[in-house]
């Protein structure tokens, strides 16, 4: 989870691309994955609780002067030793 909220801040479309599960790469673009990251300035990560393969987070960001807050529940799979985010169940 660390390591993709990191890959937002710097942009790296090619990493969040790749650790997205391939059975759901299908519901996301990449062109759509970079537009979010850089429409958002990135001011920190919250987790808020992991048990197994599930994160609870918090990443609050900023869009012009307005800050938000993404919360989520992410579920990742492990597969030949590699982990991808699956799925998420968004907050409001």
């Amino acid at each position: 989870m660390r390591s993709r909220y990191s890959a937002y801040t710097l942009n790296l479309v090619d990493y969040l691309w790749e650790t997205t599960h391939p059975l759901k790469r299908y519901l996301h673009s990449k062109a759509d994955i970079e537009s979010w990251a850089k429409a958002n300035h990135w001011l920190r990560l919250e987790i808020v609780q992991a048990f197994n393969a599930v994160v609870e987070f918090k990443a609050f960001y900023q869009q012009g002067l307005r800050q938000f807050v993404h919360h989520e529940r992410s579920t990742f799979k492990k597969e030949a030793g590699k982990w991808y985010y699956f799925t998420g169940e968004h907050f409001h």
